[in-house]
Formats: structure tokens, C-alpha cells, sequence
């Protein structure tokens, strides 16, 4: 295990937000979208920002018992910015979301599909652990499904992310996490209308307390309305008397990944093949789900009623399936939902203690999608083209997987500027780099 590193002054909260799949170029996409590149709330001023690698242990998905780190997969910048091979070597060397985001919850790397557990096969002590242990409160919010990778990893401990049903078992029956919010609701499809028949129940644990909706089980207040959701962030939902609660959305994949798109590339039939033409929000929203900032607020005032304070992971997950599928205006839809994530919780921060009380991380798990430039194919690392507010940049979605690309990270509050100082290596494109196990670090010295 790396050690955390004692805090000087250390925060009361901790805040890691986590925008899935997106890389530099991704969140350069929804800046240009925006029409605020280089302006959004973490490019201000008391934020800083480095550059991070996210490799894994192994490319396995099974332990292979040794603990030793494949010298290949560790980034290099020569390997990495190779005109010739470094597409190849970026894409052959990713990790992916479960190995990542167990490195920010355990500060260990590990084999891919790991969802904190050990190459030795053996589980390790994650941010709910170490945290309940401290007497903090813990919480996860993601706009997909909530006992996905990431979140999971935040939790629970599993040999495999695909064992859905038992991490999402394990996150509500014997852990102590006080907030549990995503969507995967089995009676709901991805466009949120109700099925006719129960759907697959695995995201929540294949348990009658999801399948057959009730208000609370075994001191658990269960929610999946707007309505609810909405009343929890105004401080007006009944909690029954229970000191946890579990918000499924009604919804099947997301928030509002799956929704339903028209015929925009004019074939005839309606399919994921016109999200790749789609233009910038051409499909209208769902109504009957809340967004993730409402999410994040209803979980802040759950989590900041314990008065030790408490570790909350915000996951922004759908640009990653936006990017797994080369859908470049849902990809860029979800960057910017995500981004005013962020500005929502900033907000909260700045009237509940401040910075020298809080510390926010906002960065990502791994790259996905290889996003490059229109003309990428042809010319190496060709760069994207801003198109104007409003429009879907110039880009390129070179991959329908993850890459070994570097992340930006973007953090403020207390303990950050410990942040510079893990930034040890350099890169000739991004500067200064650190790893996501230096990011464990930071984690650590925020929060216990």
C-alpha cells in the first residue's frame, strides 16, 4: 500500500469529481461547446493543475499474484508521442475504470477489472474503510449506474467488476456508506419510461427492496423520483429516521445518455449510428430525472450532517460511454453537464467552510475514445478545432476504448498545494506530471 501522507492542515471534507473517459481532449470539447475554453470554474484563480498518468498494474483482469508493475504499460512520453507508433502503444497499454479508480481509493495499482482488490488476490482498505473507521460519513453520486466501477471501487471489494450483483449488495448491505446515488433502475429503460416487464436487476443487487419499490429497508431510506430527489437537495425529503439513503433514478444507463435519438444520418431507422451525427443537444432531455448537481446537493446535506466531515465522490460517467461508442455530441453533452457539477458543488463549498475547510479534486479515471482532431487519421496528433459555442468541435474519435493518455487534473482547497509537489516528471506537451497514486496521496492528506 502507498502511504498516505499526514496532513499539515488537513480538510474536513473531501471532494473527488471524476468525469469519466475524459481526457484533455474531451474536456477541451466541452469548453469549445461551452464557449468558455480556458473559462470554466477550475481554470480560475486559486485552482491549480498538472498533468497525470493513469496506468495499471497489469492489463489482466484476474490477480496474478505477484504485485509486480509490467514495465511496458508505464507511461512514456517518447512512447506516447511516437508519430509513427504511439497510437498503437497508447492503445494497447489502458487501464480501465475499476484498476483506476481502485488506485484513488486504495492508493495501490492494480489489475484491470479490480474493483479495490489486490494483484496478491486479496482485498484492499479503501476510502469508505479508512474513512468510516475515522468516523467521517461517505458517499458516492454518479450519472450512471451506481454500483458501476467507479463508484463500486469507492466502496465496495470485489475480485471483478462484472459481479454486479455482489458489489451492489455489498454497497448496500454490509457497508456504512451513507450515500448512495446513481442510476441502473431495472423497471426503467435508458429513454426513462417503464418497461412492461421487470428489466435486468443486476446494477442493484437483483433485491426485492429495488424490484418491488418501497420507502425504506432495514434503516435504509430508498428514493428514485426527481421529486425526491429534488426535495433531499432543498433540505425537505423525509428520511424516516434512517441515516442512510440509496437514490436509483428512473433510468436504465444514465441520467440522459440513453435517451432517444432520430434518424439524423437519414437511413431510414433509428439506432446508435445517429448519435454519431447528432448534432449538439438535437434530442430533447429527459424530464422525470434529476440532473447530477441536484444529485450532489441532496447527497452534501446528507453527508455534511456528521460532524467530523466526510469523503463524497461526484462521477460525471457517461463521457466515457459517449466515447466507447464515438458519439461526439452526447460526449460533449455530458462534459458540460459535468462541468456545471462543478460549479454546484464549488458553490456549496464557498458557504459551507470555504477552501481552507474543503478540498475538491476534479480529474478523470483514464482517457477513452482516442479524441483528436478531424483530420487525426492522416496527421499525427492533429489537434481539434473549435467550432463555436454551441456546435460540436472539429474532432476525431479515433478509438472505441480506453488509452494510456494523460489526464488533467484540476484541485483546490486544503492541502492542494501538495498537488505541485507530487508532479515530479515532465512531458513535452502537458508539463508536469504526477501519477493517479500521487492523487491517492493528495486524497489522504485532505481527509484523515
Amino acid at each position: 500500500m502507498i502511504p498516505f501522507l499526514p496532513p499539515a492542515e488537513p480538510a474536513k471534507n473531501v471532494i473527488l469529481m471524476i468525469a469519466d473517459g475524459c481526457g484533455y481532449n474531451s474536456y477541451a470539447a466541452g469548453a469549445m461547446a461551452d464557449g468558455r475554453l480556458g473559462e470554466e470554474i477550475f481554470d480560475g484563480p486559486g485552482w491549480v493543475t498538472r498533468a497525470m498518468s493513469t496506468y495499471p498494474l497489469r492489463l489482466e483482469k484476474a490477480p496474478g499474484l505477484t504485485g509486480r508493475q509490467d514495465p511496458n504499460l508505464v507511461y512514456d512520453p517518447a512512447k506516447a508521442w511516437d508519430k509513427t507508433t504511439g497510437y498503437k502503444w497508447l492503445t494497447d497499454t489502458p487501464t480501465d475504470s475499476g484498476a483506476s479508480a481502485t488506485v484513488y481509493a486504495t492508493g495501490e495499482k492494480t489489475y484491470r477489472h479490480a474493483i479495490s482488490w489486490s494483484d496478491l488476490d486479496r482485498p484492499l482498505t479503501n476510502v469508505h474503510d479508512r474513512y468510516t473507521a475515522a468516523g467521517k460519513a461517505v458517499g458516492v453520486v454518479t450519472s450512471v449506474e451506481w454500483s458501476d466501477a467507479t463508484p463500486a471501487a469507492m466502496i465496495a471489494h470485489n475480485r471483478n467488476r462484472d459481479h454486479r450483483g455482489e458489489i451492489a449488495r455489498e454497497m448496500v448491505e454490509r457497508s456504512k456508506a451513507a450515500v448512495i446515488f446513481g442510476a441502473g433502475h431495472p423497471w426503467y429503460d435508458g429513454d426513462g419510461k417503464r418497461r412492461p416487464a421487470l428489466g435486468d436487476a443486476g446494477w442493484v443487487g437483483e433485491r426485492d427492496y429495488f424490484t418491488t419499490p418501497m420507502d425504506t429497508w432495514n434503516g435504509v431510506r430508498l428514493i428514485e423520483t426527481k421529486a425526491d430527489f429534488e426535495a433531499l437537495a432543498k433540505g425537505r425529503l423525509d428520511m424516516k429516521g434512517c441515516r442512510r439513503i440509496v437514490g436509483t433514478v428512473q433510468a436504465d444507463a444514465g441520467l440522459q445518455i440513453g435517451r432517444a435519438t432520430r434518424d439524423w444520418n437519414g437511413d431510414g431507422k433509428t439506432d446508435g449510428a445517429d448519435n454519431k451525427v447528432a448534432p449538439l443537444y438535437g434530442d430533447p432531455f429527459l424530464t422525470t430525472v434529476p440532473d447530477l448537481g441536484t444529485m450532489a446537493t441532496g447527497a452534501l446535506n446528507v453527508l455534511s450532517k456528521n460532524p467530523k466531515g466526510f469523503f463524497l465522490m461526484v462521477e460525471g460517467g457517461a463521457v466515457d460511454h459517449a466515447n466507447h461508442f464515438n458519439w461526439p455530441a452526447r460526449s460533449v453533452e455530458e462534459a458540460i453537464a459535468f462541468f456545471r457539477t462543478v460549479e454546484t458543488v464549488s458553490g456549496w463549498i464557498e458557504r459551507h467552510g470555504g477552501w481552507r475547510r474543503n478540498l475538491l479534486v476534479v480529474t478523470t479515471d483514464h482517457e477513452c475514445g482516442f479524441v483528436l482532431g478531424p483530420n487525426s487519421e492522416e496527421v499525427p496528433f492533429d489537434p481539434i478545432v473549435d467550432l463555436g459555442k454551441g456546435k460540436v468541435p472539429g474532432l476525431r474519435q479515433n478509438s472505441g476504448g480506453h488509452t494510456n493518455a494523460l489526464v488533467p487534473v484540476y484541485a483546490r482547497g486544503a492541502g492542494v498545494e501538495a498537488l505541485e509537489g507530487f508532479a515530479t516528471k515532465t512531458d513535452p506537451v502537458r508539463g508536469p506530471y504526477l501519477d493517479n497514486t500521487d492523487l491517492a496521496k493528495l486524497l489522504g492528506i485532505g481527509g484523515i
